[in-house]
């Protein structure tokens, strides 16, 4: 049987790596976020559209409902 110190330096060194794992999550979760939001705001000004009709656009799609890209919804 290992004795308790062994056991308690395992341990320590298995929370340091789940901390850092933890972390590691968070700024990948992070940049993730960051990246799909630059990507829809490309998407945004590629239609060159003002606030108002951003606005009005995305009202529009609400009224709407969801978009479906089945051939099948669309006939």
């Amino acid at each position: 049987m290992r004795n308790r110190e062994k056991i308690a330096e395992e341990l320590a060194r298995a929370r340091a790596r789940r901390e850092r794992l933890d972390r590691k999550i968070e700024d990948l979760e992070k940049e993730y976020t960051e990246t799909e939001n630059a990507e829809i705001l490309g998407l945004v000004h590629s239609y060159d559209f003002t606030p108002e009709q951003l606005a009005e656009f995305m009202a529009g799609l609400h009224k709407k409902g969801p978009v479906s890209s089945s051939k099948e919804e669309q006939v």
